[in-house]
């Protein structure tokens, strides 16, 4: 999930969009589907991305989810590095 306002960096039209509702922690939100390609070093992937307008930049800069994203990569985290590894 990413913030809305990327929709317009990234020239999509969110009228064209589906529109779900999302649900987590903090609450509801409306969000837009695109399909659209993302890349880690020269390796790129289709994946469903929602963009969502109901949150702050300041308080969440984007999520990546199960689908499209942890089904394709092993993901190894080092919080206290700052270090993440993608297998």
């Amino acid at each position: 999930m990413f913030d809305g306002e990327l929709t317009y960096m990234l020239d999509i039209d969110v009228t064209k969009l589906e529109k779900i509702n999302v649900n987590g922690v903090a609450g509801a939100a409306t969000g837009y589907v695109a399909h659209i390609e993302i890349g880690v070093e020269n390796q790129f992937f289709p994946i469903p991305a929602v963009f969502s307008f109901d949150f702050s930049p300041d308080e969440f800069g984007g999520l990546a989810g199960q689908l499209g994203f942890f089904d394709t990569y092993v993901v190894e985290f080092n919080r206290k590095a700052m270090h993440v590894v993608l297998k």
